[in-house]
C-alpha cells in the first residue's frame, strides 16, 4: 500500500535532486542551449540509454516526449530549484562563449588546457 502510495505522489511531483551540486561537463553538449533555456532544465547524468534530466518545475508529457525524440533516449525527469538550473544555464552560456572565442572542443576543461599550456611553456624555457 505504501509503495503504490508513494508511486502515485511522484507521479504528480516526480523526485527531487536538491543536492545537485555540478553537472560533468561530458552531458553539457547533449541538449542544444536554446532548449535548455525555453525548458529550464539539463542533464545530469545518464545511465543505459536514459537520460537524467533536472527541470525547474515539473513538465508535461509531452515536453518529456519531445527531449526524448531530440535526444533518441528515454527521459528521466528530476525536479531541481529554479536558481540552480538558471545557474547552470549561465555557466553554460559563459562556457560557450569562452569555448567559441578559443576554439575548444567539449571535452577540454580550462584547467586541462590550463596545464598542457603551463607544461609546454615549462618545456621550452628548459630547452633554451
Amino acid at each position: 500500500m505504501a509503495k503504490e502510495l508513494a508511486s502515485y505522489l511522484n507521479s504528480f511531483y516526480g523526485p527531487r535532486f536538491d543536492t545537485l551540486r555540478w553537472v560533468s561537463l561530458r552531458y553539457w553538449g547533449i541538449l542544444p542551449l536554446e532548449v535548455m533555456k525555453k525548458y529550464q532544465c539539463i542533464v545530469v547524468g545518464a545511465a543505459q540509454g536514459e537520460l537524467t534530466v533536472a527541470f525547474a518545475a515539473q513538465q508535461s508529457k509531452s515536453v518529456i516526449g519531445a527531449l526524448e525524440k531530440l535526444t533518441g533516449r528515454k527521459i528521466f525527469p528530476v525536479l531541481v530549484a529554479p536558481a540552480k538550473i538558471r545557474l547552470f544555464i549561465r555557466r553554460k552560456e559563459s562556457y560557450e562563449r569562452h569555448r567559441h572565442s578559443l576554439n575548444w572542443p567539449y571535452y577540454i576543461h580550462w584547467f586541462l588546457a590550463h596545464s598542457m599550456l603551463k607544461y609546454i611553456l615549462s618545456n621550452s624555457e628548459l630547452q633554451e
